[in-house]
């Protein structure tokens, strides 16, 4: 029988590695390689152009076998789109098994106010927009996101957002009046206007302390400028938060926040922090972004909000000063995790649907 090979385009990350959409890329990794197949990792680099296809053949064996081998060959892209241009050529030698759909720039980086070339981002968005079309199944981060792309039902895998509960592990409040945040400090995030919520707060609960995890993904935030302005403030602290220690910083913390602004993005996407904080047995505090305050409200793991720092700080107030209805939100957030929303039960519904077809 003709051995199989699955293309994986993408980086192969470790697990004391991933940060921020790398976590994702990280477990879907495990997915397409618990498949009965040979899988080897591409750089996304070589589907740009015919020219980048020609470099990497000539300096890549493994990338030379996916054009030239006669083996059956399978692709699947971790979100890296192959160019529009090549799209029509690459599946002529290969199948096009798999694309993970967890983002739609055009979209996210408008909404979260993300300054970029314009340019750049149409490009990104057609190439996207091709692989879609062109990929046998499509994996979704968040069900909403097919209300950009209108994909057929046939095509879909359930590949929504998760935690690792044996990686978050279920710990009990530390009641200290500590309120936590990871996150990015691009605008749309809201970092700075959950930093003033709890400067309200703090003359109402002297012993209230906030805790931030913040990052500059790319360079598209303002983690700086934030560091400058509160950091004069002992009870705000900026910590630097990586994904091997992302347990121990929520661990410390009594309630966490989501303070996304409302935009067509944030309506539909269910940010990985979610689940982590619901798995770490965390009462959640989320602004009113749809998708988001659904799965809250369904799953009764925390409040919802305006996105308004009275409001915000309102809701974080309730959760520090009711220990019972803390402690019950946050028991039921990590049962939904170990039910339904891990990592597992994500691989399991994106590997068990590709093992019929590679």
């Amino acid at each position: 029988m003709n051995k199989k090979t699955l293309y994986i385009i993408g980086p192969k990350i470790s697990k004391k590695a991933p940060d921020g959409g790398q976590v994702r890329v990280y477990y879907i990794s495990k997915a397409l390689e618990s498949l009965d197949c040979d899988h080897v990792y591409v750089d996304p680099a070589a589907f740009q152009s015919y020219k980048s296809v020609i470099k990497y053949a000539i300096k890549d064996s493994g990338f030379r076998n996916m054009l030239f081998s006669k083996r059956n060959k399978f692709i699947a892209s971790n979100g890296y789109p192959i160019n529009a241009r090549l799209i029509n050529f690459i599946s002529k030698i290969a199948t096009l098994l798999y694309f993970d759909y967890h983002d739609d720039p055009k979209i996210q980086f408008k909404d979260l106010g993300i300054k970029t070339n314009t340019k750049e981002i149409e490009e990104v968005n057609k190439n996207l927009y091709s692989n879609l079309g062109h990929f046998r199944y499509i994996g979704l981060s968040s069900p909403g996101l097919n209300n950009f792309s209108k994909l057929e039902s046939n095509k879909l895998i359930n590949a929504t957002n998760s935690s690792d509960p044996k990686h978050f592990i279920k710990t009990k409040l530390p009641n200290k009046c500590t309120v936590g945040l990871i996150g990015s400090t691009s605008p749309g995030r809201g970092a700075e206007v959950l930093i003033n919520s709890c400067i309200k707060l703090k003359k109402e609960l002297p012993k209230l302390k906030l805790k931030l995890a913040l990052s500059n993904i790319d360079n598209r935030g303002n983690l700086d400028d934030l560091v400058k302005k509160y950091s004069k403030h002992s009870w705000i602290k900026f910590e630097k938060v990586d994904y091997s220690n992302a347990p121990r910083f929520i661990a410390k913390c009594d309630v966490c926040v989501i303070p996304h602004k409302k935009t067509l993005y944030t309506d539909t996407v269910l940010p990985i922090k979610l689940f982590d904080y619901m798995a770490s047995s965390r009462p959640i505090v989320t602004t009113n972004c749809r998708e988001t305050a659904k799965l809250v409200k369904s799953n009764d793991c925390g409040i919802v909000c305006r996105y308004d720092e009275l409001d915000l700080s309102r809701k974080i107030k309730m959760l520090l000063t009711d220990v019972d209805l803390s402690t019950k939100l946050a028991n039921n957030g990590r049962s939904a995790v170990e039910k339904k929303y891990n990592w597992e039960k994500t691989q399991k519904n994106i590997s068990s649907i590709l093992f019929k077809v590679i």
